[in-house]
């Protein structure tokens, strides 16, 4: 505890004339005060984990262009190539917006930007997207279902019209 002279009559003349009449100076209760914040805080982030193990993934699941719409009716686009143990490359087309970056895949989903991308069930996928609105500051979310062309989730697909063709072959 710090204990103050009465002869100090101001705090200038506790710490501004590099003297003190106080038997600890208030900066070595604030730096004590630091270090032991600190060094608290440097032991809760050496023993913290991480709760995503990142795996390798099949790339077939993700490789390829996917198309949907938003919500708001503006086209998305995901063109996913070069995928590689648990990375790809992703590019995300959300109306006239284009993102392009190295993704990590977790869990059968990955962020791109304000985006996640995430596979529902195989040749489908949903894209929620964050919009900030510059005017009030509220957020909102968009979402888009899409269709990984030449799946057998999409309806143009090849795969699609065999597997059609072989359903009406069973009746």
């Amino acid at each position: 505890m710090t204990t103050i002279s009465s002869s100090a009559t101001s705090f200038y003349d506790l710490v501004g004339s590099g003297t003190s009449t106080t038997t600890d100076t208030p900066s070595d209760d604030i730096l004590t005060a630091l270090a032991a914040n600190y060094t608290a805080v440097g032991q809760a982030a050496s023993t913290a984990t991480t709760p995503t193990n990142y795996v390798p993934v099949d790339p077939n699941t993700y490789l390829g262009t996917w198309t949907g719409q938003n919500s708001d009716g503006s086209s998305v686009r995901v063109a996913i190539t070069s995928v590689s143990g648990f990375k790809a490359t992703v590019r995300l087309q959300t109306g006239s917006t284009v993102t392009q970056q190295q993704v990590l895949i977790s869990n059968s989903s990955f962020h791109i930007g304000d985006s996640k991308f995430m596979v529902t069930s195989e040749g489908s996928a949903t894209v929620m997207t964050a919009v900030t609105d510059p005017l009030t500051g509220n957020v909102s979310v968009e979402q888009a279902n899409l269709t990984q062309l030449g799946s057998s989730a999409d309806p143009t697909s090849a795969a699609a019209t065999a597997a059609a063709s072989s359903l009406d072959m069973l009746a």
